[in-house]
């Protein structure tokens, strides 16, 4: 057998992007594409999700929760989302432009504000992001 065939024991594949996930609802689930997500803004107990369609929608998670199933601060293909603020959780492959007074424009226009604490965090994401790009 080639060694190009063979699985080295320490040796993971790389992550599968998910691109569909399901959320908690009032009335059940959500199917959420994660790819159309701008962002997701805490609200008490549970989360807004805003998406590219102009479109939000409640789920009953919460932001800390958000972080995981967003896989926060990790690559997934082309992907990547990120805590800038104590309540908003935002997709910056959606950002057009990163301002340290106004934050992060979105593709629709919107501007999400980043914490001072995590702007450094937010560039150098957003640099190995747009370095697989070009």
């Amino acid at each position: 057998m080639s060694t190009s065939n063979r699985t080295r024991k320490n040796e993971h594949p790389a992550p599968v992007p998910r691109l569909i996930v399901l959320m908690k609802a009032a009335r059940g689930y959500h199917v959420v594409y994660v790819r159309t997500i701008l962002y997701a803004q805490a609200d008490s107990r549970f989360c807004r999700i805003s998406f590219t369609d102009g479109t939000e929608k409640a789920v009953f998670h919460t932001l800390t929760e958000m972080e995981g199933i967003l896989c926060c601060g990790e690559r997934m293909g082309d992907l990547l989302f990120l805590r800038v603020h104590r309540g908003i959780i935002v997709a910056l492959h959606q950002v057009v432009e990163l301002d340290r007074m106004t934050g992060a424009l979105l593709v629709n226009s919107e501007r999400i504000p980043i914490s001072k604490g995590e702007w450094k965090r937010v560039i150098s994401a957003g640099g190995s992001l747009m370095s697989d790009t070009e």
